[in-house]
């Protein structure tokens, strides 16, 4: 998720280990793109900017500083914890949205 510069990221890790973290997109760049030479990266995001915020203002106060997941990928979408990096976006969006955001 985008927080102004920065990046949500729940790396994958132990599972016992609180490892959700922000990180700035140069960093997130430079981990997970190649260069290679047709590579692209798209982001995709609501169209309505309020939404957008709801949801890093929830994934912020209370997912990252509240619960910091575990990670680890479960059958459980609505669990916050343990969590993987597309099921915390979701959770962002379905959350801090009240569902309006995720049909």
């Amino acid at each position: 998720m985008q927080h102004f510069s920065h990046h949500y990221q729940v790396p994958k890790g132990k599972s016992s280990a609180h490892n959700a973290r922000i990180i700035s997109k140069k960093h997130f760049f430079k981990l997970h793109v190649t260069g290679a030479k047709n590579e692209k990266v798209v982001a995709y995001r609501p169209a309505n900017e309020r939404y957008r915020k709801e949801a890093v203002s929830y994934a912020y106060h209370h997912m990252y500083k509240k619960h910091n997941p575990k990670y680890k990928i479960t059958w459980n979408l609505y669990k916050e914890n343990p969590s993987y990096c597309s099921k915390y976006v979701y959770l962002a969006y379905w959350r801090g949205t009240h569902h309006k955001a995720v049909k």
